[in-house]
């Protein structure tokens, strides 16, 4: 026989067949949303990286400046 499928929130187990119609959809926005933050947090890593990159061939190329 075939376990019933489960998810946990707040430390709380429930059966997702059991849940409202209302409810799944929540917890279907709440993925997305997770989703959706995991991308702009690599997005936000990447520019960051990118950013310290061009600041750091900046500083070399204001070594150089002469006034």
């Amino acid at each position: 026989m075939e376990q019933p499928q489960t998810i946990t929130i707040d430390d709380k187990v429930y059966t997702i067949d059991k849940l409202s119609d209302k409810a799944k959809h929540h917890i279907n926005d709440l993925n997305l949303i997770d989703a959706q933050l995991a991308d702009l947090n690599i997005k936000t890593a990447v520019a960051k990286i990118a950013f310290d990159h061009i600041k750091a061939n900046l500083d070399a190329e204001l070594a150089t400046y002469v006034d």
